[in-house]
């Protein structure tokens, strides 16, 4: 057992403590083939790490090959706001989030050289589980490529962001691509979510997958939810001096009422098709337009039809014109505010 003012004497920041910290394990063979068994770590009442590691090709460390396995590792809270105090790091912060996990704990494994290699693991909380897969390949040739995947099992999404409408959600996520040099990147990503949990209803079935580059994002998603129908594809271009925004979306069904979006009426059913093309860096430069059709509005009233509907965002004569047209109505609006100081 290893009291941490013994730290001080290394660290003179470190304040002498008498919280506890305990130290086992053992290590075998030569520097060229290292055995590490049984390593464990702990101090507090809760927080405690164990593992053991293999390293073969000591002392080049290029070419020397890890396996790292984490059988535990855990801490709380109190442990943490415990150990700060008690070395004297009133300065140190912990961020909202992490405020908000009372325990947490990981297993993994990570195995490969310094410039190739995976990592993999479960972490677990009061919040709820999260497992990662990643590897990790760099070339100084063909640059950094990385692969990685993420699931979750009831994560609360919504404590952990301090978001009151969201709850819970099951999800499966990767991104694959390579970083060269001058940190041009391609990514592609995707993710599969199995439910999630906004305003008292649960999605099912959204799928999103895209492409990243510094200057752009391309990319298509898709609900296929009972309550919600919905195919979505977007562009964003920031390869020019001024950002260029497209998408297109389909929506054939939206319950309001059941999404819980609009319940004045017991009946609120909405659908339309949608096309947009825009640019500008905020929103009072905001140039181009948006186009509706076969929008459909039901409620126990009947239904509402509009086919066709265009609104245009606009520079006229030293001021700001939108329009908006259709078979039934015409309107426009001229002013030489900031939208900003409309609203």
């Amino acid at each position: 057992v290893l009291p941490p003012r013994l730290f001080s004497y290394f660290v003179p920041r470190l304040r002498p403590s008498d919280l506890p910290l305990y130290a086992t394990g053992y290590a075998a063979g030569t520097i060229a083939s290292l055995q590490v068994h049984a390593l464990t770590v702990g101090t507090g009442t809760e927080t405690r790490l164990r593992l053991q590691s293999s390293f073969e090709g000591l002392p080049k460390v290029h070419d020397a090959m890890v396996h790292l396995e984490v059988k535990e590792c855990r801490t709380s809270l109190e442990d943490v706001r415990m150990l700060t105090d008690s070395l004297g790091l009133a300065h140190f912060t912990l961020p909202d989030f992490a405020r908000r996990l009372q325990r947490l704990a990981y297993k993994g494994e990570l195995v490969g050289f310094l410039d190739d290699f995976v990592a993999y693991g479960t972490l677990t909380s009061n919040l709820g589980n999260v497992g990662v897969d990643l590897s990790l390949r760099i070339d100084p040739q063909e640059g950094t490529a990385f692969d990685g995947k993420i699931s979750t099992q009831r994560l609360h999404v919504g404590q952990l962001i301090h978001k009151e409408l969201l709850g819970h959600t099951d999800l499966k996520g990767s991104i694959e691509g390579v970083v060269k040099g001058g940190g041009k990147l391609h990514a592609r990503t995707q993710i599969s979510i199995d439910n999630l949990e906004f305003k008292n209803y649960t999605y099912h079935h959204i799928d999103l997958d895209g492409d990243v580059t510094p200057k752009s994002y391309s990319g298509h998603a898709t609900v296929r939810d009972s309550a919600l129908q919905l195919s979505f594809t977007g562009e964003l271009d920031f390869s020019d001096s001024i950002p260029q925004y497209q998408f297109a979306a389909q929506a054939p069904h939206i319950d309001l009422k059941r999404l819980h979006w609009y319940e004045k009426d017991s009946v609120a059913q909405l659908s339309f098709d949608v096309n947009a093309f825009y640019e500008g860096k905020n929103l009072d430069e905001l140039l181009g337009s948006i186009s509706f059709s076969e929008l459909r509005y039901t409620n126990p009233n009947g239904t509402l039809s509009l086919d066709g509907l265009r609104i245009s965002a606009f520079n006229d004569e030293g001021g700001k014109s939108i329009t908006a047209d259709s078979r039934v109505f015409r309107a426009s609006m001229w002013t030489d505010q900031r939208y900003d100081h409309l609203v």
